[in-house]
């Protein structure tokens, strides 16, 4: 029986047939199909033939010939190859949209226009570039509203985008970059509102971004500020504080409240120091400057002026605004963002 079973799979791996099939084999031995599945078991056991499986196919190996694999099945390494995937085909065509305009010096492609171009949602653009920043194809510099490609092989860069026209950032961008053209007075936080027909909120968020990336910065001095453009250098004209919908929120100075003469009989009030209380050095050693007070103050003249400019906003010992110019903040204050 294993002879006939032997010569039977030969004959197939032979004529390049597939594998035959236990019922095939039983039939053509005249066998039923249980011993000829032991059979061939021990056939294997035994070393006469070699079995490879995948599935519920299979195929049989004898002295070095092979029958083709049962059911149709094909394994992956003997598969045509089938050419890239359709994500594959996307980014490699969102790496030619960036190296064409890496070459012409053009900006960043937008995520809009690269769906534009390859009839996707923005989303799936969106998936192929950080394919390809993730692989290490493409490095990408800034953020969504204004950056910048660079081509990991080439070290070739493109433009910086600028912010999208479409968005809150970029129609923002574009208003101020108008003022500032025309050299206009910084506009309100009421102005631009309405004019962008935006909420309050927004037009923060926005202008918070355009600073994050790097597309305009503010420049204040004392209860004044304006908006430079980066990129052009264009600036709008210092705002009026005089003028009621540019009031300026920021925190102020203290007023100075001068100090009752002395503390009233059975009334909580401060007392009336006769030396300066300021203290130098460590306050633990409670080393106090000792000369006479000013009338209605606790210190003397010079430390008086110290901890009480009489100006908002201003330091009496420099002159200079509390602000710190060289952190950019957005022009809208906390108050009238959250008013």
């Amino acid at each position: 029986m294993i002879d006939d079973i032997l010569r039977f799979i030969e004959a197939a791996a032979d004529a390049g047939e597939q594998s035959p099939t236990n019922d095939q084999i039983a039939a053509a031995v005249g066998r039923d199909t249980g011993s000829a599945e032991g059979v061939i078991r021990r056939m294997k056991k035994a070393g006469l033939i070699s079995v490879e499986t995948a599935g519920s196919a299979r195929r049989f190996t004898v002295n070095g010939k092979s029958t083709l694999w049962s059911r149709g099945y094909v394994p992956l390494s003997e598969r045509p190859s089938r050419g890239p995937s359709e994500a594959e085909l996307r980014r490699q065509a969102i790496l030619r949209m960036i190296e064409e305009a890496a070459d012409a010096g053009a900006a960043a492609p937008t995520a809009k226009e690269m769906a534009a171009r390859l009839s996707v949602t923005d989303e799936t653009a969106n998936r192929a570039l950080r394919d390809l920043k993730d692989t290490g194809v493409i490095r990408i510099d800034g953020m969504t509203t204004n950056r910048r490609f660079t081509i990991a092989a080439s070290g070739k860069q493109t433009a910086w985008s600028g912010p999208d026209g479409g968005t809150s950032s970029g129609r923002l961008y574009k208003f101020l970059c108008e003022k500032a053209k025309a050299g206009a007075v910084t506009p309100s936080f009421r102005e631009t509102c309405r004019t962008l027909r935006l909420d309050r909120r927004a037009v923060d968020k926005a202008f918070r971004a355009l600073i994050r990336g790097g597309l305009v910065k503010v420049d204040t001095h004392l209860m004044r500020r304006r908006v430079i453009i980066c990129g052009s250098g264009d600036a709008t004209a210092f705002s009026n504080p005089g003028n009621p919908e540019d009031k300026d929120r920021s925190i102020q100075a203290p007023a100075f409240v001068p100090l009752l003469a002395g503390p009233r009989s059975g009334a909580k009030g401060w007392p009336a120091w006769r030396t300066c209380q300021w203290l130098e050095g460590d306050a633990k050693e409670r080393n106090f400057c000792g000369e006479p007070t000013q009338a209605g103050s606790s210190y003397c003249p010079e430390h008086h002026a110290v901890c009480y400019t009489g100006v908002p906003g201003e330091d009496a010992r420099t002159g200079h605004s509390w602000v710190d110019r060289n952190v950019p903040v957005s022009p809208y204050s906390l108050d009238e963002v959250v008013a």
